[in-house]
Protein backbone atom coordinates (compact mmCIF):
# COMPACT_ATOMS: atom_id res chain seq x y z
CA UNK A 1 0.00 0.00 0.00
CA UNK A 2 1.35 3.33 -1.07
CA UNK A 3 1.97 5.95 1.77
CA UNK A 4 -0.03 8.04 0.52
CA UNK A 5 -3.11 5.74 0.96
CA UNK A 6 -2.21 5.55 4.79
CA UNK A 7 -1.91 9.26 5.13
CA UNK A 8 -4.80 10.34 3.49
CA UNK A 9 -7.31 12.99 4.85
CA UNK A 10 -10.65 13.86 4.05
CA UNK A 11 -9.65 17.58 4.56
CA UNK A 12 -7.88 19.39 2.40
CA UNK A 13 -6.63 22.48 4.83
CA UNK A 14 -5.29 19.51 6.94
CA UNK A 15 -2.76 18.48 4.21
CA UNK A 16 0.57 20.18 5.68
CA UNK A 17 3.10 16.72 4.74
CA UNK A 18 6.62 16.09 6.70
CA UNK A 19 8.82 13.37 6.72
CA UNK A 20 12.32 12.48 8.00
CA UNK A 21 14.48 8.80 7.91
CA UNK A 22 15.69 8.00 11.18
CA UNK A 23 17.85 5.38 12.81
CA UNK A 24 17.08 2.78 15.22
CA UNK A 25 20.00 3.48 18.68
CA UNK A 26 18.77 2.03 21.74
CA UNK A 27 19.90 -1.84 22.06
CA UNK A 28 17.05 -3.41 22.05
CA UNK A 29 15.38 -2.05 19.25
CA UNK A 30 11.75 -0.85 18.47
CA UNK A 31 10.69 -3.44 21.10
CA UNK A 32 7.06 -3.33 22.92
CA UNK A 33 7.58 -0.23 25.39
CA UNK A 34 9.48 1.68 22.61
CA UNK A 35 6.39 1.36 20.24
CA UNK A 36 4.16 2.21 22.80
CA UNK A 37 5.76 5.70 23.80
CA UNK A 38 5.90 6.27 19.98
CA UNK A 39 2.32 5.55 19.33
CA UNK A 40 1.62 7.48 22.46
CA UNK A 41 3.11 10.39 21.39
CA UNK A 42 1.46 10.26 17.69
CA UNK A 43 -1.83 10.45 19.30
CA UNK A 44 -0.82 13.63 20.93
CA UNK A 45 -1.24 15.04 17.49
CA UNK A 46 -3.36 16.68 15.14
CA UNK A 47 -1.77 14.19 12.46
CA UNK A 48 -1.81 10.84 10.75
CA UNK A 49 1.28 8.93 11.00
CA UNK A 50 3.37 6.43 9.15
CA UNK A 51 6.22 4.55 10.15
CA UNK A 52 8.07 2.15 7.39
CA UNK A 53 10.92 -0.06 6.83
CA UNK A 54 11.79 -1.04 3.65
CA UNK A 55 8.29 -2.15 2.08
CA UNK A 56 6.17 -2.54 5.21
CA UNK A 57 4.20 -0.18 6.82
CA UNK A 58 2.99 0.71 10.21
CA UNK A 59 -0.03 2.99 11.41
CA UNK A 60 2.32 4.81 13.95
CA UNK A 61 -0.46 5.25 16.80
CA UNK A 62 -0.92 1.46 16.64
CA UNK A 63 1.65 0.12 18.87
CA UNK A 64 1.47 -4.03 17.44
CA UNK A 65 1.97 -2.82 14.10
CA UNK A 66 5.05 -0.53 15.07
CA UNK A 67 6.37 -4.02 16.90
CA UNK A 68 6.13 -6.16 13.64
CA UNK A 69 8.46 -3.78 11.96
CA UNK A 70 11.00 -6.41 13.25
CA UNK A 71 13.23 -2.88 13.80
CA UNK A 72 16.43 -4.05 15.30
CA UNK A 73 19.23 -1.41 16.39
CA UNK A 74 20.65 0.41 13.28
CA UNK A 75 17.77 0.17 11.29
CA UNK A 76 16.44 3.01 9.43
CA UNK A 77 13.07 3.87 9.97
CA UNK A 78 11.03 6.63 7.48
CA UNK A 79 8.85 8.28 9.49
CA UNK A 80 5.69 10.31 7.29
CA UNK A 81 3.12 12.69 8.62
CA UNK A 82 -0.15 14.66 7.49
CA UNK A 83 -2.01 16.99 9.49
CA UNK A 84 -2.17 20.28 11.01
CA UNK A 85 0.72 19.04 13.76
CA UNK A 86 2.59 17.14 10.85
CA UNK A 87 5.87 18.96 11.36
CA UNK A 88 5.79 18.54 15.53
CA UNK A 89 4.68 15.10 14.91
CA UNK A 90 7.75 14.27 13.04
CA UNK A 91 9.98 16.06 14.72
CA UNK A 92 8.72 15.04 18.23
CA UNK A 93 9.15 11.28 16.97
CA UNK A 94 12.63 11.67 15.09
CA UNK A 95 13.80 12.99 18.66
CA UNK A 96 12.32 10.23 20.51
CA UNK A 97 14.05 7.79 18.07
CA UNK A 98 17.10 9.45 17.91
CA UNK A 99 17.65 9.30 21.71
CA UNK A 100 16.91 5.79 22.12
CA UNK A 101 13.33 6.32 23.54
CA UNK A 102 15.52 7.66 26.41
CA UNK A 103 15.87 3.78 27.53
CA UNK A 104 19.97 3.95 28.18
CA UNK A 105 22.59 6.67 28.85
CA UNK A 106 23.49 8.67 25.89
CA UNK A 107 27.09 7.10 26.10
CA UNK A 108 25.48 3.68 25.88
CA UNK A 109 23.40 4.33 22.95
CA UNK A 110 24.35 2.31 19.99
CA UNK A 111 24.99 5.16 16.73
CA UNK A 112 27.18 2.70 14.62
CA UNK A 113 23.94 0.35 13.49
CA UNK A 114 25.78 -3.17 14.90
Amino acid sequence: MAIQQLVDTDDASDRAFAEREVVIVNRSGLHARAAVRLAQLAGEHDATVVVAKDDQFADGRNPLELVLLDAPAGTALHITATGKDASALVDELAALIECGFGEEPPSRQRRDGF
